[in-house]
């Protein structure tokens, strides 16, 4: 959305991001805070402080700097309240990628729709119910469709890492945030070592960020993996592509995976308490955000005990042990899914719609 804002106008973007909203032209107002993303409820309270502290200095910044508008992307907990404080400064705000009322906390919306003047949202069944509460409401697909569709797979990926292109090939994604790689990581390596060992397959693992380079390497070096696993940065999208199966926590991977017509085992761990609570707050009892748009469980979702390496080694394996229609009929599924992002261009629309409403 910044690229394609910067294509249409003289503009300046300043705030908190990572490297690619810093490389898309984003200027960075306190460093890469891409890391301090969490998951679960429990799971907040290590991050607490820091995220006081940088909400503070956001507010801090925004008054001395006073912005033409604030646009919020996704990370409710955190800009919810930075939203707020900007709205009483009489500052535009618009948030894209609002929370996922039809999904769960529905209750959530009327308290989103207060604090902003513009929603952008990128599923559509949320449209429906924030219209209820405002009348500015946006829906110009899901931008995820923008990245699939500028993906071009290179033949040489996999020789270039050294690896056999005619091998089964199996990736796995333990996250990008601090918990999952600590709820994850091992039981992923774990499930690895018996693809490895038992099928002989080769095993990809991108990384997130490079700030979890030296805490992934010893991971592998203690599960023995070292020269078996293929650390791969920068280049998720490729090592998805040449995947099998790609086993993958929870998140927007499992739906960029399904759009390149590649099936996620879903898995997902958190603290029980967090996991009680989440039980009671969602409407559809499914995680997966490709199930969750289908409105049906086709991917599997290992959820806390039931995530062990055996279980996610047995549902990879179900993939491809299947035979011709039952890949058929997966192929039927993602079709559903693309369908439902809408026409490539959707940063673009996005980008419009917060300069015709500027």
């Amino acid at each position: 959305m910044i690229r394609e804002m910067g294509k249409l106008g003289d503009f300046e973007f300043a705030g908190l991001g990572g490297k690619n909203m810093f490389a898309a032209g984003l200027r960075s107002a306190f460093g890469d805070v891409s890391t301090l993303s969490t998951v679960g409820f429990v799971e907040t309270i290590y991050f607490l402080g820091k995220k006081v502290r940088l909400l503070n200095r956001a507010l801090g910044y925004i008054k001395q700097n006073p912005p033409d508008a604030v646009v919020l992307i996704d990370n409710q907990g955190f800009n919810i309240l930075l939203g707020r404080e900007a709205k009483k400064l009489g500052i535009p705000v618009f948030y894209y990628l609002p929370p996922s009322v039809s999904v769960w906390a529905e209750w959530n919306a009327p308290k989103v729709a207060e604090i902003c003047d513009h929603l952008i949202c990128n599923i559509e069944a949320d449209t429906h119910i924030y219209r209820k509460f405002s009348r500015n409401v946006y829906f110009p697909g899901n931008p995820v469709i923008d990245k699939i569709s500028r993906f071009s797979p290179d033949p040489a990926f996999l020789p270039n890492l050294g690896l056999d292109p005619a091998k089964t090939t199996v990736s796995i994604f333990p996250g990008s945030r601090h918990q999952e790689l600590k709820k994850l990581l091992n039981i992923m390596l774990d499930a690895a070592k018996i693809l490895i060992e038992k099928h002989g397959f080769q095993v990809l693992l991108p990384l997130s960020h490079e700030g979890y380079r030296e805490r992934i390497e010893r991971a592998i070096e203690r599960k023995k993996l070292t020269g078996k696993v293929t650390l791969v940065a920068d280049d998720p999208y490729s090592v998805m592509n040449a995947s099998a199966v790609n086993i993958m926590a929870s998140g927007t991977a499992t739906l960029e995976s399904v759009l390149m017509r590649k099936p996620p085992v879903i898995c997902y761990r958190i603290f029980p308490i967090s996991f009680m609570i989440g039980k009671r707050l969602v409407k559809k009892q499914m995680i997966g955000l490709p199930n969750i748009f289908l409105d049906k469980k086709v991917f599997p979702e290992l959820l806390q005990g039931a995530c062990g390496p055996e279980n996610i080694v047995r549902h990879a394996l179900r993939f491809l042990d299947s035979d011709a229609a039952y890949h058929d009929e997966l192929n039927g599924y993602y079709g559903l899914v693309r369908g439902m992002m809408g026409a490539p261009g959707v940063s673009l629309r996005a980008a419009r719609y917060i300069l015709k409403h500027l």
